[in-house]
C-alpha cells in the first residue's frame, strides 16, 4: 500500500493540517522551539529563490 493511500498517514495528514491551519500546498512554515509558528509562506511566491531565502532569513531573526 502506498503512502497516499494509507488510512493512518491520510488521518495524520489531516490532523497536521488542522493544527497548522494549512489551507493549501505548497505551505512552508517555520517552528521556533518551542514549536511555535514563527513564519510562513503560502504558495511559491515572487521574486524566485532569492526572495524566498530573504524571507526565511526573516523568519530566524523572529525566532
Amino acid at each position: 500500500m502506498s503512502g497516499r493511500n494509507n488510512p493512518a498517514l491520510k488521518k495524520a495528514d489531516e490532523s497536521l493540517k488542522a493544527k497548522y491551519r494549512v489551507d493549501g500546498f505548497p505551505t512552508f512554515m517555520v517552528l521556533g522551539k518551542d514549536g511555535k509558528e514563527v513564519g510562513r509562506q503560502e504558495g511559491y511566491g515572487a521574486g524566485g529563490p532569492k526572495a524566498f531565502i530573504s524571507k526565511l532569513e526573516g523568519f530566524k531573526k523572529k525566532s
